[in-house]
């Protein structure tokens, strides 16, 4: 089923989508007295996954959840394109980074 996410939808794809967005405003910290418990654990795990990640596949998925003006499955149509990458490789790649940031935020 194709949503406002995309492919591969799971229970925990809207909340590590969320995840990452938040990551990517601030990549290099964030001040924890100005967030709560939950953002910041949410913070560490997709920082964690980032930084064992390719620079390459830091780089597309960064430009894809940036891409707030285009639908999910557009912003990766184009963002794959961009990237000289495969469209389906951009959804293996987005389901890997999900499945991985949902296990180390204790979510599955």
């Amino acid at each position: 089923m194709i949503d406002s996410i995309g492919k591969g939808r799971t229970c925990y794809t809207e909340y590590v989508a969320h995840m990452i967005r938040f990551y990517i405003a601030s990549p290099e910290s964030i001040d924890v007295q100005g967030h709560t418990q939950a953002e910041v654990k949410n913070w560490m795990a997709v920082q964690a996954v980032f930084a064992d990640m390719d620079p390459e596949d830091q780089r597309l998925l960064t430009d894809i959840f940036r891409r707030k003006s285009l639908q999910f499955p557009d912003a990766v149509r184009v963002c794959a394109i961009v990237h000289e990458r495969k469209e389906n490789d951009a959804w293996k790649l987005i389901a890997m980074t999900n499945t991985k940031i949902a296990r180390m935020r204790g979510l599955i």
